[in-house]
């Protein structure tokens, strides 16, 4: 079973194999082309450094995710200079319904363009090239501080020869190997773990709907209408290995497509039309170092930028590659690079974390009443829906939804 096709355009962005890399000097070598790395590289090249763009994958290429874009994104691609051109590939909706373990629904209105990663992603390594990157495919398996002014040693699967480079970023997304052996961030297990297909069917919907099926809390399912008859279907677990009894996703996912009633609908009037995919996600800003000797950090879901409450990360991964393309970029101008180490502060101030409200989110997951409960407070509290609505984005404390005080507060508003 193949992936179904997409209004890719034709390559323009000339992806070339790092093996005719290796004899220039760069400024900056970014290792992964998700959204974080290539927004870097896009801030990079367009402040006139010289830059490689690196990925292990030939493009496009798949990624599991839901393939909707928050208000986040859609903030950090207006800076990138690409809102336009992804609303206009891609598909605005305008209401999120939220179901709870009973059937309780909620409609928040809230806007959302939903494109597929595979173009996206794309979308995003064509930008850098225009603004003057160069986007290779290789693999780097090690990357060398070669001292103060000598920059770094990047050494290359199959390749005899190595990449240098006067910096380096690191944003390989859930492949943290190469970012541990550089102590960018610690060992810890993976923050959750989500899947999803892709179903073609012809059922009329005009809303992204997220589920909390009791099968799959502490987590969600959700259905999205990313293209005129074609739907991304998945689910995703929080913190799998921190709660009691071990959830077998693949089987609770099953469960969700013949149990919730427009899963059901769904594949009555069509088929999945791709293999099921699965992704481990990694959050928490905090625990990252992200900077290490030389001018060489870590950027996107590699250092834990994906939300610990809704698994989205593409958003927050732009953002922080900019972040680390405009800080790396006057370091590399001024030569100093020791004001990077302010790096991981103004990491989580962009994060706006709310540690504590998160694991009380993710407690009252567990219990599928107490969901219910709060999406019964939502139907009739403006406020309490306005703050789920703020929740689903990202910028809002999870303890003001999911608490005791949070429904409490919804009884006066």
């Amino acid at each position: 079973m193949t992936e179904p096709g997409s209004t890719i355009p034709a390559t323009s962005h000339n992806q070339v194999s790092v093996a005719e890399m290796v004899d220039e000097d760069w400024d900056v070598v970014v290792i992964g082309a998700g959204p974080g790395g290539s927004a870097a590289a896009i801030e990079l090249a367009r402040r006139g450094c010289r830059v490689l763009l690196l990925d292990r994958y030939s493009f496009p290429r798949e990624k599991v995710c839901g393939d909707a874009l928050t208000a986040r994104a859609l903030r950090a691609l207006e800076h990138l200079g690409m809102q336009e051109e992804v609303r206009r590939l891609g598909r605005t909706i305008g209401t999120l319904s939220v179901v709870s373990p009973a059937g309780v629904e909620v409609e928040l209105p809230e806007e959302y363009v939903l494109l597929r990663r595979r173009l996206l992603d794309d979308l995003l390594a064509r930008q850098a090239v225009r603004q003057g990157a160069v986007f290779a495919c290789g693999t780097a398996i090690e990357v060398r501080h070669a001292g103060r002014h000598a920059g770094h040693e990047i050494l290359l699967q199959g390749e005899a020869r190595i990449l240098r480079a006067r910096s380096c970023l690191v944003a390989t997304g859930s492949q943290v190997r190469l970012a541990r052996r550089l102590q960018l961030v610690p060992p810890q297990s993976p923050s959750g773990v989500a899947m999803r297909c892709y179903v073609r069917s012809g059922l009329p919907l005009e809303r992204l709907v997220v589920a909390f099926a009791r099968d799959i809390l502490p987590g969600y399912a959700w259905i999205f209408p990313v293209e005129p008859g074609l739907f991304n279907v998945g689910c995703g677990l929080f913190r799998p290995l921190r709660h009691k009894g071990r959830i077998h996703l693949r089987q609770a996912f099953d469960r969700f497509l013949r149990n919730f009633d427009l899963a059901r609908r769904l594949l009555e009037t069509g088929d999945i039309v791709s293999p099921l995919r699965g992704a481990l996600l990694y959050s928490g800003w905090e625990q990252a170092r992200a900077v290490a000797p030389g001018g060489l950090l870590g950027v996107g879901e590699v250092i834990g930028t994906t939300s610990p409450f809704t698994g989205e990360g593409v958003g927050q991964a732009m953002q922080c590659g900019l972040l680390a393309g405009r800080l790396l970029a006057d370091a590399l101008g001024t030569g100093d690079f020791a004001g990077l180490e302010d790096y991981p502060r103004q990491l989580r101030l962009l994060a706006e974390l709310h540690t504590d409200g998160y694991l009380r989110a993710e407690r009252w997951m567990t219990r599928p009443w107490l969901v219910d409960l709060v999406l019964l407070r939502a139907r009739c509290s403006p406020r309490l829906r306005d703050k789920l609505n703020a929740l689903l984005r990202d910028t809002s404390d999870p303890a003001q939804v999911f608490s005791w005080g949070g429904v409490w507060r919804s009884f006066w508003r």
